[in-house]
């Protein structure tokens, strides 16, 4: 029991869980590893599991501390609880789709304040044409895709002939005679064809395009993208196997804390 109500004070204001810690330094200097970190080191797509209060944020919190530190990582932590588009993809009766890309555009712009950080922080060589292709990412995972339908056709078509002919004869004097005679036609044809269409804007995001565009960012800036999802429990319970199938080893490294 300590008596001194100074120090009592002291030790009630130590915040109990991780993410309530806002100093990173505090975070590292009182991580004790008991062989987790060793483990995911690597390149490796991964899940970390254990109840709550055993550490997993703690973990990846310094984890990511330590990736930072290394030339080359964009390191992304994010805590799944403050995306901010929770009210739509944890709403059970809007569509599934409609619920994933939501949750998507949340990650991905997470994503793009990541990479952009990056490239403005440590200046690679080609970090214009790195920006062109951001800004041209930031447009595939924002914009709505465009469908074009024919929905009528009219035709018309028109053609006109015209023969016309004649002559003349005129006697003068001194005699002369003069016989004119003229013949011809004109015709015209004209076609014209109007065709109306229906523009349907869908809401999706188009993942080749996604991951071409992110492979050349990382490979303009000679990056890797490490991305630390927290909190991976409090999202729907549907919806998961959709962001774990975009979260794919193509383009980035994922670690994941599940409670």
């Amino acid at each position: 029991m300590v008596q001194d109500p100074l120090l009592a004070q002291a030790v009630a204001a130590i915040p109990q869980r991780s993410e309530r810690q806002q100093d990173l330094h505090k975070l590292v200097g009182s991580f004790v590893d008991v062989g987790i970190l060793p483990q995911i080191r690597n390149v490796n797509n991964q899940v970390i599991y254990g109840r709550r209060g055993t550490g997993k944020t703690h973990v990846l919190r310094v984890f990511a501390s330590e990736l930072s530190q290394t030339k080359g990582n964009a390191v992304l932590y994010v805590d799944a609880r403050t995306l901010g588009s929770t009210s739509q993809f944890a709403d059970p009766n809007i569509p599934l789709a409609a619920r994933c890309v939501a949750l998507f555009r949340d990650i991905l712009g997470e994503v793009y304040n990541c990479i952009l950080d990056h490239i403005v922080n440590n200046g690679p060589p080609s970090a214009n044409i790195a920006l062109d292709r951001l800004t041209d990412l930031s447009s595939v995972i924002t914009d709505p895709v465009l469908s074009y339908s024919a929905r009528s056709i009219t035709a018309r078509a028109a053609r006109k002939i015209t023969e016309k002919g004649g002559a003349e004869l005129a006697i003068g004097v001194p005699a002369a005679a003069s016989i004119k005679a003229a013949s011809g036609s004109d015709s015209t044809a004209e076609d014209e064809q109007t065709t109306s269409y229906v523009v349907a804007a869908e809401d999706k995001v188009i993942f080749p395009a996604l991951n071409s565009l992110l492979s050349q960012i990382l490979q303009l800036t000679d990056s890797r993208l490490i991305l630390l999802i927290d909190e991976w429990s409090s999202l729907p319970l549907d919806i998961q196997p959709y962001l774990a199938e975009c979260n794919g080893p193509h383009f980035l490294d994922t670690k994941m804390a599940l409670s």
